[in-house]
């Protein structure tokens, strides 16, 4: 039975994942996916984590008109495993994620859901 563990409204604008470049010595993000990430991690340090698998559900508002929802959602998982509200972002612990664009007010909302 999925029990709603979390509802967590993110109020400012949502911006998704970049592509990882490959540099000399390491691989990076982009400034802006690195700086959104963590004032996401900032924003959900000191939720509750959640042990077991999981469903989470996203509404998106006021993303760029050209970006790919993937990507957006790719940046919630990554910045929950940061949180450390959820223990990974693999098939074990993700057993549902969707994604959905909404109207109104820049905005990302996160349900997640405990599935134990």
């Amino acid at each position: 039975m999925a029990v709603l563990a979390h509802h967590i409204v993110v109020p400012f604008k949502p911006v998704p994942q970049g592509r990882a470049r490959v540099g000399r010595w390491s691989t990076y993000y982009p400034p802006s996916s690195k700086a959104y990430r963590e004032e996401l991690v900032a924003l959900l340090t000191g939720y509750e984590a959640i042990t077991g698998p999981v469903a989470i559900e996203v509404e998106i508002a006021g993303a760029r008109k050209n970006s790919d929802l993937t990507n957006h959602l790719k940046m919630i998982e990554d910045a929950l495993v940061d949180s450390k509200i959820i223990g990974g972002d693999d098939v074990r612990i993700v057993k549902h994620i969707s994604a959905t664009v909404i109207e109104g007010q820049p905005r990302t909302i996160i349900n997640i859901r405990s599935l134990t």
